[in-house]
């Protein structure tokens, strides 16, 4: 163990106050479980709306006499108003050297100085390649890199071409690399990163948040009927297969077809069967008690680069409440394709006549398999083997 405070920086990709994945998942569970031996600190990915937001939030409150606060715990936040207005965000601030030299100098050592506390040894995890700039060697001790999807997510990006030429710099100078799927390794093996370096870290549930909150609140938007239901929990997003859907929809029209998320444009909701509901995005304490609705639970995912390097983080909150699943050929999810679990398809003839075996053979044996697999797969097992993992290797750069 070591005989110094260590303090952790969790560079994210998504912000501390948004809906719950896996950075905020995972700084919950290290928070709960090791801040005795680590501190932890979530840093914000930058935003110029936050950025204005938080500033004139930040004046406000100084102006009424009150510090600045925060949802998380504020000394261990480090959030957008932090940052210098021209770097935000980095696809569109100054050329590359330069902008790593601001970077470097105003904002990381700055935010290092103001929340060392006694932190003597620092690590970087860095879950997005926009935070390569500010992550160099001789400012951390440890550098580790929490690859969770493919780079291909940010092709839609105008400045895609330094993004991954900062997603390959990440690659090189990290000391370890996390990544979620198979697909994932496979490739950074392929791009010529030692295997040793490579540790899979699939993603998770917190089970105990999927039981404990199922009866805090009841859907009024959806009334669960005599009708069986299939859902799926998500935004109608460009890789999701509603067309697929639809069609499975149209071959089963005494069952009702839920979406949970972010609406699709008015074009797709017109052309939808008349068993289908778009409910809308919901806070995620209240998905839960949607979930508990489904009598099948679906991924239909299109199949590209991009889906087929995701572990889907709600095929373990499906597994959590006992739901069986229907998914397309994810390459992740094709090692659980047993018939009881979850079953493959990729047509509508195939995605309805799965939908119907599970709705006429589910039982509670089956339902008791994934329960299991989902308490397997808790954040909190994922927050501590990344923390174990890291601490481990810099103990032992420390005493060799």
């Amino acid at each position: 163990m070591l005989k110094k405070k260590t303090g952790l920086f969790l560079f994210s990709c998504t912000f501390h106050d948004s809906l719950p994945q896996r950075p905020q998942q995972i700084f919950g569970e290290w928070r709960n479980a090791r801040e005795a031996l680590v501190a932890f600190f979530y840093v914000d990915p930058p935003s110029y709306a936050r950025f204005a937001r938080k500033t004139l939030g930040t004046l406000l409150r100084h102006r009424k006499g009150s510090s600045a606060s925060a949802i998380y715990d504020q000394e261990h936040l480090i959030t957008g108003w932090l940052l210098p207005f021209v770097l935000v965000p980095f696809d569109l601030g100054p050329p590359d050297q330069l902008q790593r030299v601001i970077i470097k100098n105003f904002f990381l050592r700055r935010a290092l100085r103001t929340y060392r506390h006694d932190v003597q040894r620092k690590i970087a995890i860095v879950a997005t390649p926009f935070w390569e700039p500010v992550v160099c060697k001789d400012d951390f001790d440890l550098i580790c890199y929490d690859y969770m999807d493919s780079i291909e997510m940010y092709r839609r990006f105008r400045d895609f071409a330094r993004i991954r030429m900062n997603h390959e710099r990440m690659l090189e100078k990290s000391d370890i690399i996390f990544v979620t799927a198979k697909t994932l390794r496979d490739e950074v093996v392929a791009a010529g990163v030692a295997e040793q370096k490579v540790i899979h870290v699939s993603n998770g549930v917190n089970i105990d948040f999927f039981n404990n909150t199922l009866e805090s609140f009841v859907p009024t938007d959806y009334a669960k009927n005599d009708k069986k239901t299939v859902g799926y929990i998500g935004g109608a997003a460009d890789w999701v297969d509603l067309d697929l859907v639809y069609g499975a929809a149209s071959r089963l029209p005494n069952v009702d077809f839920v979406f949970v998320g972010d609406k699709p444009s008015a074009t797709k909701i017109k052309a939808k069967p008349n068993n289908f509901y778009f409910l809308g995005r919901k806070e995620y304490s209240k998905i839960p008690s949607y979930i508990a609705l489904f009598d099948v639970a679906l991924i239909p995912f299109k199949i590209c680069a991009i889906s087929n390097a995701v572990d889907p983080i709600k095929l373990y909150e499906y597994f959590a409440l006992g739901k069986p699943v229907v998914a397309t050929s994810i390459n992740e999810l094709q090692k659980l394709d047993d018939g009881s679990l979850l079953r493959i398809a990729n047509t509508e003839e195939e995605f309805a006549a799965a939908i119907s075996f599970f709705l006429a053979a589910d039982n509670t044996e089956w339902q008791r398999s994934r329960v299991q697999i989902a308490q397997e797969n808790s954040w909190s097992s994922k927050a501590e083997q990344i923390v174990t993992t890291a601490m481990r290797k810099l103990a032992t750069r420390e005493y060799n």
